[in-house]
């Protein structure tokens, strides 16, 4: 029978070396354990559950030279002990560049955890990179000389994360296929993440003489908050209420600092949303149109159409 300090050792080796493995772990003195390590030239993808444990596990995780660490919280609270305890709540990721890494990973006792996270080798990624300058954001983190740490201050997932995380956990894809899938979402992923943690948005914008710190900084929580609250808003003129802004810099300010205007976004994350009940739920799509705030059925299928191709029963 498998004791504590083997599942220990064996999930602590997996995320030290860089190699394809799976194990798991089931039984009534364990609980359910599970670790998925994929590792691909420049990076490594990792997806592990720890459910019901009947016993904490400790895993002591050590890397001496520098990597990048996407980290994913899908279920329950990770806590993670440094020179600080950081502790990750359900639905939130974090980005960090990390020169050196020492820490220990705690799951107590009856803990139902679920988490990916993606190593990413720098200097190899770099390698895969063409036609890159010297002002380029993903170029210029690649080469970071100091540390980037986010672990103490997670962001929520958007429906655009919570779509490539179900993606990434369910490839329908073998081989180079499979391969050549699975590298799209991880870039996808790591563009998002500088987006949000990096203010790529800032880097990129000019000066804009109608745009004041003041009026970024607000957009910037228009943002995060829509990124959460999206179903609660259905018009231009309820968000610049809310806000206390004018509709004419929410919609040219929205649209100068995230390339988009701030209606279009609301109905993207809509969409994502979407599809995700869709695909893990049995909601009823008359009742997901009411709650997306359609008055019709038929003009939320054609919204979703538009986005995707398909229509919403075609989810299923």
């Amino acid at each position: 029978m498998v004791n504590r300090e083997e599942i220990e050792y064996k999930i602590t080796n997996m995320y030290a070396v860089r190699e394809d493995e799976f194990v798991q772990y089931v039984g009534q003195d364990i609980g359910q354990v599970s670790m998925k390590a994929t590792a691909e030239k420049w990076y490594t993808l990792f997806h592990a559950s720890f459910y019901n444990l009947q016993s904490e596990l400790s895993l002591n995780l050590r890397r001496e030279r520098p990597m990048i660490l996407m980290y994913f919280q899908k279920k329950g609270i990770s806590a993670f002990k440094a020179d600080q305890t950081f502790f990750i709540p359900e639905h939130t990721h974090s980005l960090n560049y990390l020169e050196e890494f020492r820490s220990t990973y705690n799951l107590s006792k009856g803990s139902n955890i679920e988490h990916l996270c993606v190593k990413i080798e720098p200097h190899q990624f770099l390698e895969t990179l063409m036609d890159t300058r010297d002002d380029d954001i993903v170029y210029n983190f690649l080469r970071r000389q100091e540390g980037f740490v986010t672990m103490n201050a997670p962001r929520h997932f958007t429906p655009m994360i919570h779509q490539s995380l179900y993606d990434l956990i369910n490839n329908p894809y073998k081989g180079g296929l499979g391969k050549c899938y699975r590298e799209n979402i991880v870039r996808n992923l790591l563009v998002h993440q500088l987006a949000v943690f990096c203010d790529a948005e800032k880097a990129l914008m000019p000066e804009d003489s109608k745009l004041h710190k003041r009026d970024i900084d607000l957009l910037h929580d228009i943002k995060n908050y829509l990124d959460q609250h999206f179903l609660e808003i259905n018009s231009l003129q309820d968000l610049s209420r809310k806000f206390c802004i004018n509709s004419f810099k929410l919609k040219y300010g929205f649209k100068k600092l995230f390339d988009t205007p701030v209606m279009k976004y609301i109905d993207d994350q809509k969409m994502q949303y979407a599809r995700l009940q869709l695909q893990y739920s049995d909601i009823n799509i008359v009742d997901l149109a009411d709650e997306l705030g359609y008055n019709h059925q038929n003009n939320f299928t054609t919204a979703f159409k538009r986005k995707f191709g398909y229509t919403p029963a075609m989810v299923r």
